[in-house]
């Protein structure tokens, strides 16, 4: 079964036609995004670069928290204490205990 399927019939003849014009749709609103997105540059004193510029965003990240509660938190660390345990017992042949 395709993907209109369980469309109408009348409404599975008018799928082609009306894609066409959503994807239009998309286009001029992209268009319409960007010239936003040029105005404000503009009013905030920044040039507009040229269609063909590619830019160049740097960022960088800072760790803030683990996103862990107290509780869940010593369940991660005791979890990862027994993956290490047990990778090491298997790297050196030991049994599992």
């Amino acid at each position: 079964m395709g993907p209109h399927a369980r469309l109408p019939r009348p409404l599975l003849h008018q799928v082609p036609r009306l894609l066409h014009p959503l994807g239009a749709l998309r286009d001029v609103r992209r268009a319409w995004r960007l010239a936003q997105a040029d105005a404000a540059r503009v009013r905030a004193g920044h040039s507009v670069p040229a269609p063909d510029t590619v830019l160049v965003t740097k960022s960088s990240w800072a760790y803030l928290a683990s996103g862990y509660r107290p509780g869940e938190e010593l369940l991660a660390n005791q979890t990862r204490h027994d993956i290490n345990q047990a990778q090491r017992r298997k790297h050196e042949g030991l049994e599992p205990a």
